[in-house]
């Protein structure tokens, strides 16, 4: 990303006729005249603490504390920026924030109960709807930079600095030591309670067969091998079917959820972080051999790689706004007088009152 255009962006937000605070309550946070009162932080602070808290210990509780601070930080200047380019929700998005505070109210049973449970969280009705107000602003200014029509142009070079950081191009040998049960159209059987394929073990002659296969690609990887070495491996001994769909190899991003997929392999294949270094995996369903090639120049862009590829656009729009909104967090002045008053630790954790 250009620093020309962060620095664009922020001279906006400063320079820009500014609103008012969004809530009447003490602003803890600002940036410009753009401020967040004390009861819409308060109200995230509820939501990040249900968030962290499972994972909260006394050792590391400050860790989340500061890190909530950092994400609504972001809010509030995401908020400034949608201010200073003299940005407005609209009636649509004056109506979302209508409809969802609606919901809200109506989920806990109507206002008087809606009061009752806002108060546990330190925050009221109009800091709740202040937050809601921050979100609809902060989705209407990405909208405005990278929707259709927007007013950033990511460059050729942006999405391949973020595919190169963030894919890992790999081919596989699978070597099955199951033998899958297909339905009566030939298809393997996914089951949604384990997880898994539908499989039975191969046992006897069968498993050595296997057994032995994997011993020899062992054996050669250990002597080491080059593409042409690996490639020769690949045509020998794997059994892989999905590998004829994708002769170029699989290509695997950390910013993508495999959660259907088999995550120890997904896993592995993003820790090889040299060309030509390989790794072994053992799943439910046999042994899996990776081998890392070069991340070719612009395979986002090839038809054959789709698969890899989905929602790539996107991400990368999307990296390009947290850019921006970190870049402009650091402008934030925290009010410490009213900062002071608020603690992460007593703050009661909000597992109810999402909009």
């Amino acid at each position: 990303m250009k620093k020309r255009w962060l620095a664009l962006l922020l001279c906006a937000a400063l320079l820009s006729p500014l609103c008012a605070c969004a809530s009447r309550s003490p602003a803890v946070m600002r940036y410009g005249e753009t401020e967040l009162g004390a009861s819409a932080y308060r109200y995230w602070l509820s939501c990040y603490r249900a968030r962290f808290y499972d994972r909260e210990t006394a050792e590391n509780r400050g860790y989340y504390a500061a890190l909530a601070d950092e994400n609504i930080k972001k809010s509030l200047a995401a908020v400034a920026l949608f201010d200073g380019y003299g940005l407005r929700l609209g009636d649509v998005g004056h109506d979302t924030v209508d409809a969802a505070m609606q919901r809200l109210v109506e989920s806990f049973g109507g206002r008087a109960a809606f009061d009752e449970a806002a108060a546990r969280y330190g925050t009221d009705y109009d800091g709740v709807r202040a937050a809601v107000t921050y979100e609809q602003k902060s989705s209407a200014l990405y909208s405005y930079l990278f929707g259709t029509g927007g007013v950033y142009e990511i460059e050729e070079k942006d999405y391949e600095a973020a595919y190169q950081k963030t894919y890992t191009h790999v081919r596989m040998i699978f070597i099955p030591y199951v033998d899958y049960i297909l339905s009566e159209d030939g298809d393997k059987i996914y089951d949604t309670a384990s997880g898994t394929y539908l499989f039975r073990e191969k046992t006897g002659a069968a498993l050595r067969r296997q057994e032995e296969k994997s011993a020899a690609v062992r054996a050669a990887l250990a002597d080491g091998v080059d593409d042409a070495a690996f490639s020769e491996l690949v045509e020998t001994y794997n059994e892989d079917e999905s590998a004829k769909e994708y002769p170029g190899g699989y290509y695997f991003s950390s910013e993508v959820d495999y959660t259907d997929y088999i995550p120890d392999l997904t896993e592995a294949a993003l820790r090889l972080r040299t060309v030509g270094e390989t790794c072994e995996v053992r799943s439910a369903y046999g042994v899996h051999f990776l081998y890392r090639l070069e991340n070719e120049e612009g395979a986002y862009k090839a038809e054959a790689n789709g698969d890899f590829f989905e929602g790539f656009t996107d991400r990368v729009k999307r990296s390009c706004f947290e850019d921006i909104i970190v870049a402009a967090a650091e402008q934030v002045v925290i009010v410490t007088e009213e900062k002071n008053k608020i603690r992460y630790d007593e703050t009661e954790p909000n597992y109810d009152m999402y909009w």
